[in-house]
């Protein structure tokens, strides 16, 4: 599978997680791929990379990606404890020959995960050809944030506005007004269906491991990094707040997101 960053550089790594730059000390931090390093190379040209402190005090390295690529495998969703509370994820598998890489996607009904998903139903979508991903995070005028994956299957770049043909059906997120005034958005239902769709579209992935497509329901699997059964995960973003089905991205409780992104 080929990885890239801004700079260049090959992976030798099977599981990924999405991150943001620094993102520790600053919320606006680019997203990137993260993968955990036992130790950091000698040669680090052309290469980006990363050091954090684990709750243990220990210091962990990282390898930054700007985007992964290859054969789409799989989809699924797991619970990760995350601070002490079990979190549903989405991972997407792709795969090179015979080898396969994981990425978590983050939270199941999550912006990176929706965004995802609505991507992937595109018509232009091809199982046949390798599917380019590479996370993004853009301010707005308005103070908010647009959050997404952009996708690209073979040459072609998938969009995901929620008027495109491809997501007619889809369930309208729901708003919830507390007595304070604040507000909360609800995407169960609408990543419920999003994943039955793509869950569908996987089921036609030839030798397809079964745990790997239609799982209408988390599995409570136990999830490590490559490539050391306990490697860890990239420590929390202190920016970044665990949520459950409320909305409140890298820290910031937004309102109603924009259907129309860039990508």
């Amino acid at each position: 599978m080929a990885t890239h960053t801004t700079t260049g550089g090959d992976s030798y790594g099977r599981k990924f997680t999405i991150s943001r730059q620094n993102g520790q000390n600053d919320k606006n931090g680019k997203p990137y791929f993260f993968e955990w390093l036992r130790e950091l190379p000698t040669d680090q040209t052309g290469r980006l990379f990363e050091n954090r402190n684990g709750t243990d005090g220990t210091t962990r390295h990282y390898e930054l990606f700007q985007a992964l690529d290859g054969l789409l495998s799989g989809l699924e969703r797991k619970i990760r404890e995350i601070s002490g509370k079990p979190r549903d994820m989405l991972y997407l598998k792709l795969k090179d020959g015979t080898d396969t890489y994981e990425i978590e996607v983050g939270d199941y009904d999550g912006r990176y995960a929706l965004d995802l998903m609505k991507r992937m139903l595109h018509p232009d979508f091809s199982l046949a050809q390798k599917m380019r991903i590479s996370p993004y995070s853009l301010i707005k005028e308005s103070g908010g944030y647009n959050i997404g994956v952009s996708v690209f299957s073979g040459v072609n770049k998938m969009v995901a506005g929620w008027k495109e043909p491809h997501l007619e059906g889809m369930p309208e997120p729901v708003k919830e007004t507390l007595r304070n005034g604040d507000t909360n958005w609800y995407f169960d239902d609408q990543a419920r269906w999003l994943f039955e769709k793509v869950s569908a579209l996987i089921s036609g992935i030839p030798n397809t491991a079964p745990d790997a497509v239609g799982n209408t329901q988390p599995t409570n699997t136990a999830v490590t990094a490559s490539p050391a059964a306990d490697a860890p995960f990239p420590p929390a973003d202190t920016v970044r707040v665990p949520v459950g089905k409320t909305i409140v991205t890298d820290g910031v409780s937004n309102d109603m997101p924009d259907m129309d992104l860039p990508f």
